[in-house]
């Protein structure tokens, strides 16, 4: 292998063009192939401006294959220089790199928006004490000047994350039916719920008939993705309700809980929150 590679005619052909040979200086002494090969492998050092050691060496030497074989067994040939290998190893570090970034983040704010004049405004959440664990669903009506209209919330012995999405959806339009809080729009920040009310053969398949059920004796209210930062209510009361002592017994309020105050003043005075968020994607 060390002939083929470095030290017969073709390939110092290749090697001496721009390029010490790894050999030239030292041919029968400790650095043989293998402890080159293995040094540059780990290394990180320059080939160019642009390539290490370590991402060119691979298309160096399949190129020295190709050009020696079409040599001496009269195929193709390869030219006999370092452009080819320099061009694909640039190629392969682009596309592979490109693969492996993350998205660019950036900082958007973030608030509560009021409904539009004469509608309210649900804001449903639902939390879960591990996935599946104890957990809780939470909601919250406001009208268009942010008022607390009615709040509510209850607990389950065991749960799933999106199970109680589900079910802070299902019971908020009941509520709304039989409080008689419409025109609605509904707001949530799991957008896998959105999905689900889209689709079927689901898990939830029943719940989420129901839920359609209940939406189309709704008048179809708009349905809206939102961040959790403008969410901040509901998340309270979900969260709550995982704590309560008491499973499956719907509470609700008439007037804010003690523990909401503080983010329901914040909502109502439109307090922008920071939140990094991929720049291609504000999901």
């Amino acid at each position: 292998m060390e002939h083929i590679f470095f030290r017969c005619n073709y390939s110092r052909q290749i090697w001496y063009i721009n390029t010490k040979h790894p050999f030239s200086q030292n041919p029968k002494g400790k650095d043989t192939l293998q402890n080159w090969l293995k040094k540059k492998l780990l290394s990180k050092d320059p080939f160019d401006k642009c390539l290490h050691w370590a991402d060119f060496l691979p298309f160096l030497l399949w190129h020295i294959w190709n050009f020696r074989n079409g040599t001496l067994f009269g195929g193709i040939k390869a030219p006999n220089n370092k452009c080819q290998p320099i061009s694909r190893a640039m190629e392969f570090l682009y596309m592979a790199k490109s693969s492996c970034l993350k998205p660019a983040k950036k900082t958007i704010f973030v608030k509560w928006e009021p409904p539009n004049p004469n509608y309210y405004k649900l804001n449903i959440d639902g939390a879960c004490a591990g996935n599946p664990r104890v957990g809780g669903i939470g909601g919250v009506f406001r009208d268009e000047r942010g008022n607390w209209m009615l709040g509510f919330n209850m607990g389950f012995k065991y749960a799933t994350n999106i199970y109680m999405e589900i079910l802070a959806f299902l019971y908020g339009v009941k509520l709304a039916l039989t409080k008689k809080l419409l025109p609605l729009v509904i707001e949530t920040d799991c957008l896998e719920l959105l999905n689900l009310l889209k689709s079927n053969n689901c898990l939830y398949q029943n719940l989420i008939d129901d839920c359609r059920y209940l939406l189309r004796k709704a008048n179809d209210p708009q349905l809206k993705h939102i961040f959790r930062e403008a969410n901040g209510v509901a998340d309270l009361l979900a969260k709550n309700g995982c704590s309560l002592g008491t499973f499956c017994t719907l509470q609700t309020f008439a007037v804010p809980p003690v523990f909401t105050i503080h983010v329901l003043k914040r909502d109502s005075l439109g307090t922008m929150l920071p939140r990094l968020s991929s720049s291609c994607n504000n999901t």
